[in-house]
């Protein structure tokens, strides 16, 4: 800590001429003003709830200031499906409550304004909370500021032809107070949306054939409530409108996730097949630079990229075996009135 301080300190005396020895003496609205600070730093623990052959439950607790939690314990967020438990192999949902994330952060600026910082060590905060007020205006503009959550449901995830676009079926949910407005945005950006006109029942409507050439495969959207829905591959359109009535968010509730061990290990096979196609083609750049009469890489060059190869199959075939011993993990995020509590629970096979 003293070194940092002292770096800043010297940063400050190139700027301003200030002796370091000066700034490093504390003056007594420092000692008050640490402390403020030090009341809003959240204290954190961590442990296994559930702990045994075929379970790894674990939670992490975060005590937040007391304004804090009470602005979000009590929130609910219209998302459907953060207020009940996935069923999809890859199932996510996060609240983005855009409305109240803006208020909340404008009332730290008006704190901090109202009663700026004085301790030279601390006058940065003024600045950096004084830039925010600006960003937190333009955060209301529509349709960022109508926003209320994401939920993306995952069906399949398989290797396509080409490594940087795999082939998958799902749904995708945007939680906003003007699903509408959100729709008649996209139609304005994209001219083929143009002719859609979902109503506000749930019933999916197809994409039209443009669109579906783009994405390779049939897709829907349909709209209900506080949600807009998209969804893409065989078969989805069936689960669009289930989708939509699912339970939003209860008090508190800001994130959710179910992964299924199956999905998780798809995952890793598409991470590795990116991996090697790049070490692939990074090979062929560097035989093709290389001076050498037949064409190959140094010695040393060869070596190193051998080495990196076998390092990579290595790491990647140890996850692929934990994985393959996952049956499932799901995890989940509230704030209560005593601050955020993230817990996780992962079965194995």
């Amino acid at each position: 800590m003293s070194a940092l301080r002292k770096a800043h300190a010297q940063a400050e005396s190139a700027k301003t001429g200030e002796p370091v020895a000066n700034q490093l003496q504390t003056p007594a609205a420092c000692t008050t003003e640490a402390a403020r600070l030090a009341a809003r730093v959240p204290a954190m623990s961590f442990g296994y709830t559930r702990l045994d052959a075929k379970h790894q439950d674990a939670r992490f607790d975060v005590a937040l200031a007391a304004d804090i939690s009470k602005a979000f314990a009590g929130l609910k967020v219209a998302l459907p499906g953060l207020g009940e438990n996935g069923s999809a192999p890859f199932d996510f949902s996060l609240a983005l409550p855009v409305a109240q994330l803006r208020t909340f952060w404008l009332a730290q600026a008006d704190a901090v304004a109202a009663k700026p910082f004085t301790c030279p060590a601390l006058t940065d905060i003024n600045v950096g909370f004084a830039r925010l007020g600006p960003l937190l205006q333009k955060a209301a503009i529509p349709p960022f500021g109508d926003m209320l959550g994401l939920r993306i449901a995952l069906d399949s995830l398989v290797a396509g032809a080409n490594p940087a676009l795999p082939r998958f079926s799902g749904r995708i949910v945007l939680g906003t107070n003007n699903p509408a407005g959100l729709l008649a945005m996209g139609q304005m950006m994209v001219p083929a949306l143009a002719q859609l006109r979902p109503a506000d029942d749930g019933k999916p409507l197809p994409l039209p054939k443009d669109m579906v050439g783009m994405l390779g495969q049939p897709a829907w959207i349909a709209m209900q409530g506080k949600a807009l829905a998209l969804g893409i591959g065989a078969g989805e359109d069936a689960r669009l409108t289930d989708t939509l009535k699912s339970a939003p968010g209860d008090a508190g509730r800001m994130f959710r996730m179910h992964l299924s061990g199956a999905m998780y290990l798809s995952w890793l096979q598409l991470m590795e097949q990116k991996v090697d196609a790049l070490a692939a083609a990074t090979a062929a750049i560097s035989k093709s630079d290389q001076p050498s009469l037949d064409g190959s890489p140094a010695p040393d060059d060869a070596a190193q990229a051998a080495a990196n190869a076998a390092r990579s199959k290595a790491q990647f075939a140890a996850m692929k075996a934990q994985a393959e011993r996952v049956d499932s993990i799901d995890a989940e995020m509230h704030i209560d009135d005593d601050g955020m509590v993230i817990s996780s629970q992962t079965v194995l096979k």
